[in-house]
């Protein structure tokens, strides 16, 4: 008797490798791998490259927290073929011979909200990459009681909206909630009729801090300059800074000022709180960090937090 393991092994190895309808048979597996992926479309629904969604409502997702929330991609092989897909380095390998709904999660995605599987169709097929995007981007915040520069958090947004109202246009966006007990959160950006164009910001105080983290970090003494001056560390040696650290300009801000306006605080509400005029924030219609494509915003001290920078994947120019 052939035991259940060796069985099912050799079952799955006829169903991977069997070609018995030759619909598959065309396939190449040293093609670029542009034909490759067109090739592969029609067994996967929605299709690479489409726009794929979570259903957030499903009871699967209930009381799960924002980055188990899961989507999921109808795959359907051709007769006599099994797709080996690898999901991610967490999910590992899943074999396909059926049609079945493969899942996906928020945390195998990148920071444009696309997601990639790697498909094989033979033992001579190495793979072929395939992606989806998805409208939902991850965020970073820090609340009010922390210091900035220092540790961020992330906020999941699950919907991003442009509206034209009568004087310009607002950004709403819909942020999953933080808490298991809590709602999602409302947050509205009011975008300036006139476009400001924002300015070099040199900052000798933050250019301080950052120094004071760096060697902290390193477990150094860090002195201030007027101290050294004193006479205070006669005894210390102190590398002289090169012409570019010279002319280095150290700014609060992550968005870069060549592509970004300036925005007043008050046009953005981030969940309760009122809008504060002492804060202020930057805007860009694209370069988000890793997502070219998005715009975002950036602002310090507004409402609850002390920083907040935010891809913004509806917002236009126009």
């Amino acid at each position: 008797m052939i035991p259940i393991k060796i069985f099912l092994l050799k079952l799955s190895l006829f169903c991977f490798f069997s070609t018995a309808n030759g619909e598959l048979e065309s396939f190449d597996p040293e093609a670029p791998d542009a034909v490759k992926r067109a090739q592969l479309l029609k067994y996967f629904s929605p299709q690479p490259g489409e726009i794929a969604t979570i259903d957030f409502s499903d009871f699967r997702n209930k009381g799960r927290g924002w980055m188990e929330q899961q989507g999921s991609i109808t795959v359907t092989p051709p007769k006599g073929i099994c797709f080996n897909i690898r999901i991610s380095k967490r999910e590992g390998d899943k074999y396909v011979c059926k049609k079945t709904n493969v899942i996906f999660r928020v945390r195998d995605m990148d920071l444009d909200g696309s997601f990639s599987w790697l498909v094989s169709t033979s033992e001579r097929d190495f793979g072929t990459q395939v992606y989806w995007k998805t409208p939902y981007r991850i965020g970073r915040v820090v609340e009010s009681k922390y210091d900035w520069p220092g540790p961020s958090s992330p906020v999941f947004i699950k919907e991003c909206k442009e509206i034209k109202t009568g004087i310009g246009k607002k950004i709403e966006l819909t942020v999953f909630r933080t808490k298991k007990d809590e709602k999602d959160k409302r947050w509205i950006i009011r975008l300036p009729v006139m476009k400001v164009p924002a300015t070099v910001d040199c900052d000798t105080e933050y250019e301080k801090l950052l120094e004071k983290q760096r060697k902290e970090a390193m477990g150094e003494e860090y002195v201030e300059e007027d101290e050294k001056k004193d006479g205070k560390f006669d005894n210390l040696k102190i590398a002289p800074k090169s012409p570019e650290e010279e002319n280095k300009c150290y700014s609060r801000w992550q968005t870069n000022y060549k592509t970004s306006f300036l925005m007043s605080g008050e046009g953005f509400t981030a969940g309760v709180g009122i809008p504060t005029e002492q804060g202020e924030c930057r805007y860009s219609f694209s370069g988000y960090m890793d997502d070219p494509e998005s715009g975002s915003i950036e602002c310090l001290k507004i409402n609850n937090y002390n920083w907040v920078y935010l891809p913004l994947s509806c917002m236009t120019d126009s």
